[in-house]
């Protein structure tokens, strides 16, 4: 199934990629990848800020056009306040296209696996949202970066802190808030800072993302199909590091074997996310806000030790559907610091609603959730 399998270790550091310039790598006799590569030493690098991070979109990560079907897994650990192991888990990664994967998020306690199918995704397994850090490695080692198709309503900048003479920072900025009516359209409010991306000075390579308190390290940059991927990965929140990854495998596969990416009978569609006017038929659209005369139990968030001594605050915010007798039936996150994220599913998948009414029968409703943390005696966020 794979035309090239894990390298050894001494092979494997052969094609680290140098930040002082590209280097063409055999993987396997992949000779795609060593003309690519040169043809990426030649480009030149943009010196306008928003050319320079489209560039960049090409050339991190693994999205985009030309990429020949890859496999990838991941290996992770999450890391407690007093730098001890607070759990581990494993990514991992068979892609053909957007509409044939499977993705396959496995540890401490939570296993689900995700096919790409014609009609959508479908998935064994945990039916809830996976814990933050399957998400977060999902995300910085297939799609680091904003998709290329979307840049043109950001705005981008020089941002001056780089974190020596070799970096290159650019602030992404765009809407802070996007709301949704009881209609279901979509309004923004306010444009502010969403991100800020250090890069190699002299050429597109992600180094390090920050976000707010928290601020995600790519080391040991490869060259693969063209992309650069990190070997290592660090998540750190207000200086701690809470995550820490390895790439433990990157692939092509040839042949593709259809049998590999086709979903088991019990597969099931994952967690519906509103996130215009559309719904379900047979499912009432419901205020984005949670009227307190709806709710039957809530029960609230246990705090997270690790956020409550690293001091994170914040709302996290949630697409949720209430089956008819008022119990939550689908639950998935949309927004809000991943170390609260966790806690936030755990209370809100007990509350209980009042059973939304279509013509006086209980029907299926979706609304968004919203549950704020707030440590005591700090003063509340604006």
């Amino acid at each position: 199934m794979r035309k090239s399998s894990v390298l050894s270790s001494v092979g494997f550091r052969a094609c680290i990629l140098f930040l002082a310039g590209l280097s063409a790598c055999p993987f396997g006799g992949n000779s795609q990848v060593s003309a690519v590569a040169q043809d990426s030493s030649r480009t030149a690098t943009p010196s306008d800020a928003k050319e320079f991070f489209r560039q960049a979109t090409r050339v991190n990560g693994l999205t985009g056009a030309g990429l020949q079907p890859w496999h990838i897994r991941v290996s992770f650990k999450n890391i407690d306040q007093d730098g001890g192991p607070a759990g581990q888990g494993t990514y991992e990664e068979f892609w053909v296209s957007p509409t044939k994967f499977k993705r396959i998020f496995s540890g401490d306690g939570f296993d689900q696996t995700t096919y790409g199918t014609e009609k959508g995704p479908v998935q064994t397994g945990d039916s809830l949202q996976p814990p933050w850090s399957f998400e977060t490695l999902r995300y910085e080692f297939v799609r680091p970066l904003p998709q290329e198709d979307r840049l043109d309503a950001l705005e981008f900048v020089e941002y001056p802190a780089a974190p020596d003479a070799r970096s290159r920072c650019i602030a992404m900025s765009g809407p802070l808030r996007v709301s949704m009516s009881d209609s279901g359209a979509a309004s923004s409010s306010g444009q502010g800072v969403l991100g800020v991306f250090c890069f190699d000075a002299e050429k597109p390579l992600l180094q390090i993302h920050k976000q707010g308190t928290s601020e995600t390290g790519f080391h040991d940059p490869v060259l693969f199909e063209g992309r650069w991927l990190p070997r290592d990965l660090e998540v750190k929140e207000k200086g701690k590091v809470v995550l820490s990854a390895h790439l433990e495998v990157f692939e092509t596969i040839e042949p593709v074997n259809e049998a590999d990416f086709a979903a088991p009978a019990d597969a099931t569609r994952p967690p519906i996310i509103l996130l215009g006017a559309r719904h379900e038929p047979g499912q009432a659209p419901v205020s984005s806000g949670v009227p307190a005369n709806m709710l039957v139990t809530k029960v609230d968030p246990v705090y997270p030790p690790i956020a409550h001594a690293a001091r994170v605050e914040g709302t996290v915010a949630m697409q949720a559907v209430i089956a008819k007798d008022g119990h939550v039936k689908e639950l998935r996150i949309v927004s809000g610091p991943p170390m609260l994220q966790q806690a936030a599913l755990d209370a809100v998948k007990q509350w209980v609603f009042k059973p939304a009414l279509q013509g006086g029968v209980p029907v299926e409703a979706m609304t968004t959730v919203n549950v704020q943390f707030q440590i005591p005696g700090l003063p509340a966020k604006k």
